[in-house]
C-alpha cells in the first residue's frame, strides 16, 4: 500500500475515533446542542446501518464490514501504481474501518452529526459517502 494512501488513512481514521471518543466522553445519550441553526451535536447509537436498517443484527453487520475492508484493501493493492485512486480508498477504508471498530467495541456506532430533515451521521459516513462520489467521478470521467 503506497506511503501517501496508507497516511491518509491513518489520518482520516483517527479523526474518525477521536471524534467518536470525545462524543461518548463529553455528551449523554440523545444529547443535542446546537452549533448553527442548521446544525447540531447530537449524540446517537446506532445499532443498525444506514438509517438503522439491520438493527439489532451486529454479528452479521461486523462480518459484512469486515469483507468490505478487505476487499478495499485488494482493490488498493491492485491500483497502488495508481495514484489518483488514493483519497477514495482512504476515504472508504477510514469510514468502515472507524465504523467497524466502533461497532465492534460497543456494539453500536455513535453518531453525532445531525442536519435538518436526515438522520444523525458521523465522519466515518461522510468519508464513505465521499469516498464512492470520488469513486463513480474516476470511473465515469477517467479523472
Amino acid at each position: 500500500m503506497p506511503v501517501k494512501l496508507f497516511s491518509r488513512l491513518l489520518l482520516l481514521l483517527g479523526a474518525d475515533l477521536v471524534s467518536k471518543v470525545l462524543v461518548r466522553s463529553l455528551m449523554s445519550p440523545e444529547q443535542s446542542v446546537g452549533i448553527l441553526p442548521f446544525l447540531h451535536l447530537e449524540y446517537v447509537r446506532n445499532q443498525g446501518i444506514a438509517f438503522g436498517i439491520l438493527e439489532g443484527h451486529a454479528a452479521a453487520i461486523i462480518v459484512a464490514s469486515s469483507i468490505v475492508v478487505a476487499l478495499l484493501a485488494l482493490a488498493a493493492f491492485a491500483l497502488r501504481r495508481d495514484s489518483r485512486w488514493n483519497w477514495a480508498f482512504a476515504l472508504l477504508g477510514a469510514g468502515s474501518i472507524g465504523n467497524l471498530a466502533d461497532r465492534a467495541w460497543s456494539g453500536s456506532v455513535t453518531d453525532f452529526i445531525r442536519l435538518p430533515h436526515w438522520p444523525a451521521f458521523n465522519l466515518a459516513d461522510a468519508f464513505i459517502v465521499a469516498g464512492v462520489l470520488l469513486l463513480v467521478k474516476g470511473l465515469l470521467w477517467k479523472w
